[in-house]
């Protein structure tokens, strides 16, 4: 309706109201030639990426965006600056200008935040240092610093995020996020820790609700991330956990060769009897129960399995190179007849 103007809308206006006012308030001090230092350096259009580094202050920033070609006039830039009361709000990090954008467009942006963003996919089964090393590639935050941070419950969070455990792996939902360079460490895993939020808590609530596996929300995601790094067919997810979660209640070790490669802290093509000897609590060879934590980010297909696992008799499953898949038992003789079949068969 006419009468329902928007905030964003009055604070557009705004903003042209004053840029018209600089424009005349350096028009009338310094000539015409204040206006030409005001007009885009550009009629046609043209992108260009520049990077703003924290430390710099508004005379770098200027010197940087004549360089590129982006202003006519360091000075203008920065008078128009004062007198719009935005030199002191600009922000750093990678814009993405035109140079078809005036002065008082690139204060603006530039005050805004209004960083250029990349998309970014996690993929599912990711670990924390699966995370860091990718978001490294991207450019986008110190590993060490990300892991660490994951790792040690360097954050302080409300019980909004739904975190059970300082220790974030987990937690930080696979999926595409749209993030700018430059973003700290710390908001980055906020980022992520909202799409869990979102994704799982929010949008998986009904399924949480009426699960079937009798653990807590936090056992089903570590449960669903085991089944997510054991599981590469889509239809054996739900028969993957039928098979841990009938170990579990019958006491069994859960003996899950993905948590001994967690525990190493790399992926070995095969494990060895040795690897299996590793003194760890997420080796599920030497300790019973689940691991004290999950192993990786679970997707929404795992985390569905694992809130609702197949009902059925099966306590063993060994991995069939040929198909990607699983020959499931009942018995400890019917298992060996299984990997007697699969080594047979390579």
């Amino acid at each position: 309706m006419a009468n329902e103007e928007t905030g964003e809308t009055r604070r557009g206006c705004g903003r042209r109201v004053l840029a018209a006012l600089a424009v005349l308030a350096l028009s009338v001090g310094v000539g015409l030639g204040a206006v030409w230092s005001l007009m885009p350096a550009s009629r046609q259009k043209k992108a260009v990426v520049v990077e703003i580094p924290r430390n710099w202050g508004s005379r770098e920033i200027a010197g940087r965006l004549r360089a590129v070609g982006l202003i006519r006039s360091e000075w203008a830039f920065l008078a128009a600056g004062r007198v719009l009361g935005e030199l002191g709000n600009l922000q750093a990090g990678e814009y993405e200008l035109d140079v078809s954008m005036s002065p008082v467009e690139i204060l603006d942006k530039l005050a805004r935040g209004d960083v250029k963003a990349y998309w970014v996919t996690i993929p599912e089964g990711s670990t924390i240092d699966d995370i860091a090393h990718l978001l490294e590639r991207q450019r986008m935050v110190n590993p060490t610093r990300f892991a660490t941070l994951a790792k040690r419950g360097g954050l302080r969070l409300g019980p909004e995020y739904g975190v059970a455990r300082r220790h974030l792996e987990g937690y930080l939902f696979p999926d595409t996020y749209k993030i700018p360079r430059g973003i700290s460490e710390e908001r980055l895993l906020r980022v992520l820790l909202a799409g869990f939020r979102r994704e799982v808590l929010q949008g998986m609530d009904a399924e949480i609700e009426t699960r079937t596996n009798g653990l807590s929300v936090a056992d089903s995601i570590t449960l669903a991330s085991l089944v997510e790094r054991e599981a590469r067919l889509p239809d054996e997810r739900a028969r993957v956990a039928g098979v841990l979660l009938n170990r579990l209640r019958r006491g069994m070790r859960l003996e899950c060769d993905a948590t001994v490669q967690y525990a190493l802290g790399k992926t070995k093509p095969r494990l060895l009897l040795e690897d299996l000897e590793i003194d760890s609590p997420y080796n599920t060879y030497k300790r019973a129960g689940l691991p004290p934590g999950p192993i990786c980010s679970p997707g929404r297909a795992a985390l569905r399995a694992a809130l609702k696992p197949e009902r059925h008799g099966y306590l063993f499953y060994v991995a069939d190179g040929k198909t990607g898949g699983h020959l499931f038992s009942r018995s400890f003789a019917e298992h060996q007849a299984a990997i007697r079949r699969v080594r047979g068969s390579r």
